[in-house]
């Protein structure tokens, strides 16, 4: 999901990339959660990390995922694009 947010990141002005989020990113995200279908099927805790995402170590997530843990998101993340 990292790589989600680095299109409008870097050009938020792109209509292909608005387009993107809007036409296809949305509704695909409004339909899991309105039919209720979670990220991890175990899913046990939601973790938010408080810095970059270990970009050379991503596999840390699957191992995370072994125990029901889902990262939902990370203050970088979210100070870059979520205001």
């Amino acid at each position: 999901m990292f790589s989600l947010y680095v299109l409008g990141t870097l050009e938020k002005s792109n209509d292909a990339f608005a387009d993107f989020y809007e036409k296809d990113l949305y509704p695909e995200v409004k339909d899991r959660v309105d039919n209720k279908i979670a990220a991890l099927a175990n899913e046990q805790c939601r973790v938010m990390g408080d810095s970059q995402p270990p970009w050379g170590f991503l596999n840390i997530y699957r191992y995370l995922e072994k125990y029901g843990v889902v990262s939902v998101t990370n203050l970088y993340t979210f100070s870059l694009v979520g205001w």
